[in-house]
């Protein structure tokens, strides 16, 4: 499925409303065909990115039995108001880019705490300064860091602390999701992949001789999302099959 959702992608012209409303279009039977899953999940969060959308707006989009088209929610550009039109549509406000960025950031953490023994893999590798952007995100990681066996330890109880509510929300989620090491490679691979644009912007500014070799690891990290969501796709099909 992953693969038929890239190739409509690939094949779109996402530059108006038009070509997004038509590759909506093809997507939304594909998507509304899989069962709730990490698989599912990221498929709409590819569409939400490729399509310049919130991922909860790109959810309501590719689910929803009545067609609805891309030109009626706002994008990651800032769509001209049109006078005479107010009301809901236009009270709704897209997500900023960092509101989507920390939906991955915190994806990858509870992929982590549904597979520990995968999860403490991936975690030693990263750095919460370069990998995450929100301070409670990178609070949260280091926290896990340290304390993948206990996520709880050390934590105030009663909302007191915000790391506290977050990680019992991580830990709630991570309890709901399938997938296992496949869903933590996915997960981690998209966190490098932003990690990347945010080091060839920042090369854009400083150092553009450098931009060219940081792109080149993008698309390999592209790719590796790619053949990683085809394995979470497979194996999702596999467990399904043997329940069944």
């Amino acid at each position: 499925m992953s693969f038929r959702v890239k190739t409509i992608l690939d094949g779109a012209d996402l530059s108006g409303a038009e070509g997004k409303d038509a590759a909506l279009a093809q997507i939304r039977p594909v998507i509304a065909a899989q069962p709730p899953s990490v698989l599912r999940e990221e498929l709409v969060a590819r569409v939400a990115t490729e399509l310049g959308l919130s991922a909860e707006l790109a959810a309501g989009i590719v689910t929803a039995s009545a067609p609805q088209t891309a030109r009626n929610v706002p994008s990651r550009q800032k769509a001209p108001q049109r006078g005479g039109q107010g009301g809901r549509r236009d009270a709704v406000v897209s997500p900023s880019p960092i509101s989507r960025v920390s939906q991955t950031e915190r994806a990858f953490l509870s992929t982590c705490l549904a597979d520990r023994h995968a999860g403490s893999q991936r975690l030693s590798e990263i750095e919460p300064e370069r990998h995450f952007t929100g301070d409670l995100e990178r609070r949260a990681a280091a926290h896990l860091k340290a304390n993948l066996a206990d996520p709880l330890a050390g934590l105030a109880d009663g909302g007191e602390d915000p790391l506290g509510a977050l990680m019992a929300e991580l830990l709630a989620e991570g309890d709901a999701l399938e997938g296992g090491a496949a869903a933590v490679e996915l997960e981690w691979l998209q966190l490098e992949k932003l990690r990347l644009e945010r080091d060839i912007e920042v090369a854009r500014r400083t150092d553009p001789m450098s931009v060219g070799p940081l792109a080149v690891e993008r698309e390999a990290v592209k790719c590796a999302i790619d053949d990683a969501a085809e394995t979470l796709e497979e194996e999702i099909q596999e467990r399904e099959a043997s329940n069944g």
